[in-house]
């Protein structure tokens, strides 16, 4: 409880404080010897003005200045501070109830059970005062949530994948598991936990969102990007691998959809073409829309695919997932172009409107999908 917190705080800083006494004692460099040093300095200054009457009269005010600024700093290094002066008793319950009075306390606050992990970080929002309920999910151990729960208290769960970059991964809420998997691929520069949030809200309370993580562009960038299209392909398949077997009772792992943003979903339409049986739908975003051949909608057909949906905020986007689409129909595969392209090379705005419109339609053929949202 806050209580026991309190009391805890309070038993740690008395502690400190006598450590801090008993070393200072023998500091050299202590308030106590910087006092004396000061006084001695002042005592040589007076004998020096006293006895030295013959020096010009000139040099009088500055003699009395010097004076006066030794004297100031004697002064000051022998008075006692506040919190010197303040009994062991009392100094602990002052700083928690000015903790109180202000929420955003510094890196020294420490609860039960903190040593040796690392401090809150300054400007932290703390709460002392509220406990946890017993049924609260933010009560429950890291280990014992459940992906919805963690997913819910932190927005996204990160999934670590071998020898890559971690991905991120956002869980339903109340629907039942296993659900289905979507794969949103992000663009050169975007983050991949804005695409998990984004389709997040495009699904609703429906299905796990599986966010890979590219290489950062810059060491010290957020922004990713995929060096090519065959690095696109080992990152989806490795973060769809680690996401099955890390969560094998939450996730259903079989015709999974795949959507891509620029990049995404321009080295997706590459790389996708083989995985057909795993990736039977697309939908491409700003993307995808120019390497298609006839060849090649044949052989995404032949492996399993069976739709593909171009939603673009472009002119130039339109126009080549307009001249793919037909070699799409040709091949068999159901395909679809929304278009606003007053919206720009962009996923939010009017394209993601178009989005919210469209990918009821475009996952309405598996029913694993069909379980209302908000």
């Amino acid at each position: 409880t806050a209580e026991v917190a309190e009391v805890a705080e309070v038993a740690e800083e008395n502690r400190n404080q006598r450590a801090e006494n008993r070393t200072s004692r023998g500091n050299p460099f202590s308030s106590e010897a910087c006092c004396g040093f000061n006084l001695l300095c002042l005592c040589v200054s007076a004998v020096k003005i006293l006895v030295c009457p013959f020096l010009p009269r000139v040099f009088g005010s500055l003699r009395t200045g010097v004076f006066v600024v030794l004297a100031a700093l004697a002064l000051a290094s022998c008075a006692p501070s506040r919190s010197a002066s303040m009994p062991d008793e009392w100094r602990p319950r002052a700083r928690m109830e000015r903790g109180r009075a202000s929420p955003f306390v510094g890196p020294d606050l420490k609860t039960p059970g903190s040593e040796g992990r690392d401090s809150a970080p300054a400007n932290t929002m703390i709460e002392t005062s509220r406990a946890a309920a017993p049924g609260d999910a933010s009560s429950r151990s890291e280990a014992a949530r459940t992906p919805a729960e963690k997913s819910v208290a932190n927005g996204l769960v990160t999934l670590p994948v071998p020898g890559l970059e971690s991905a991120f991964v956002s869980f339903p809420r109340t629907t039942r598991f296993p659900s289905p998997v979507l794969v949103a691929a992000h663009g050169a520069g975007d983050t991949p936990e804005a695409l998990c949030e984004t389709f997040r809200r495009l699904l609703g309370d429906r299905g796990v969102v599986l966010c890979p993580s590219g290489p950062r562009m810059f060491a010290h960038s957020e922004g990713r990007y995929f060096p090519n299209h065959p690095a696109l392909e080992r990152i989806v398949l490795a973060s769809l691998d680690a996401l099955v077997a890390t969560y094998p009772r939450e996730t259903d792992g079989k015709d999974v959809a795949y959507a891509g943003y620029s990049q995404g979903a321009t080295m997706g339409a590459l790389m996708i073409v083989a995985h057909g049986d795993r990736f039977p739908r697309l939908l491409l975003i700003e993307g995808g829309g120019k390497d298609w051949t006839l060849a090649r909608a044949r052989q995404f057909r032949a492996a399993g695919g069976g739709k593909v949906l171009f939603v673009c905020g472009t002119t130039s986007c339109r126009t080549h997932a307009k001249g793919s689409a037909s070699l799409l129909d040709a091949a068999g595969v159901a395909t679809s172009v929304v278009s606003d392209v007053r919206a720009g090379h962009t996923y939010e705005g009017p394209v993601l409107d178009l989005l919210a419109k469209s990918i009821d339609e475009f996952l309405s053929d598996d029913p694993r999908w069909s379980s209302p949202h908000p």
